[in-house]
């Protein structure tokens, strides 16, 4: 599905199903989060890949509902770059998704900690994310 920011991606999931999006942007850079039906956002996702590659995002659901994709840009969307998302799985979850969703959470912050840091100490954690992450 190509998305040109005029209708939000939008997905029906059943409450215990996990769930993994794949956006791939080609020329825009684009941070996803996926809301949960409530409102409460349950994942995002801004891999320090610029405005090429995948932003994956993997979840399981917290209740049933429409779960919609949320996509921001540091600018807006223009005819020079396009999105194309892509449901990769979507099955009942299972003891693993919940190991594998905690290392994405943990790469997702150690990017932001390590691209905003000017100091050690935020580099040290960002490290500390991404060991732990290995290790999952």
């Amino acid at each position: 599905m190509q998305y040109g920011g005029q209708r939000p991606a939008t997905l029906h999931v059943s409450e215990g199903f996990f769930a993994r999006i794949v956006v791939e942007q080609i020329g825009l850079d684009v941070k996803v989060s996926i809301p949960a039906p409530s409102g409460v956002q349950i994942a995002w996702v801004d891999r320090p890949n610029a405005a090429y590659g995948p932003e994956a995002i993997s979840f399981v659901a917290s209740e049933s509902g429409i779960y919609t994709v949320k996509i921001t840009c540091s600018m807006p969307f223009s005819s020079a770059g396009k999105i194309y998302i892509r449901w990769a799985a979507y099955r009942p979850a299972i003891p693993g998704d919940a190991i594998r969703i905690r290392a994405e959470k943990l790469c997702t912050q150690a990017a932001a900690l390590y691209d905003s840091a000017q100091q050690e100490a935020p580099q040290r954690q960002a490290l500390s994310f991404y060991t732990e992450s290995v290790e999952l």
